[in-house]
């Protein structure tokens, strides 16, 4: 949920949001993508961090408190998943998560 409300919140008004859910391999991959304000790629790999807020995401334009990719890394961690972003500055963004599934 975490990572849909970040994608209309950071995504201009009337922006397209594309969920997609799929099987890749033996996992579940789900995947969000937006056309927001994009992620300095310096700044990706903090990203899960607790507290972490990208620069270009000012805190008097979009509000948050940088908790929000880290609880959705611990929970999907915690179920022996992983996560997986691509995006670069201006250009929107796409977060997979990747979750095993049952055999």
């Amino acid at each position: 949920m975490n990572l849909l409300q970040n994608a209309v919140k950071y995504s201009p008004r009337g922006g397209q949001i594309v969920v997609t859910v799929e099987q890749a391999g033996s996992d579940a991959e789900v995947s969000i993508s937006d056309q927001g304000i994009g992620i300095p790629a310096e700044e990706q790999d903090r990203l899960f961090e607790r507290f972490f807020r990208a620069g270009n995401a000012t805190t008097s334009q979009f509000g948050g408190l940088g908790m929000g990719l880290f609880i959705s890394h611990e929970i999907v961690t915690r179920h022996g998943g992983r996560f997986e972003v691509k995006s670069a500055s201006g250009e929107g963004a796409t977060f997979s998560f990747y979750l095993p599934l049952a055999t």
